[in-house]
């Protein structure tokens, strides 16, 4: 989702495409944790995803 994302992707679309539920303002600070940590994986959005 975070790749979609900085690849320009809404966060909606993002989300969609990978089959994670999570609302705007998680997905913009997984971006953000993304972007200063300069990893792929969201530490946040994996937890939803194994909650899902």
């Amino acid at each position: 989702m975070m790749e979609l994302m900085q690849a320009g992707q809404s966060w909606q679309e993002a989300a969609h495409r990978t089959g994670v539920q999570t609302s705007r303002s998680t997905a913009y600070r997984g971006r953000a944790i993304v972007s200063q940590s300069g990893q792929c994986r969201c530490p946040i959005l994996d937890s939803q995803q194994q909650i899902a």
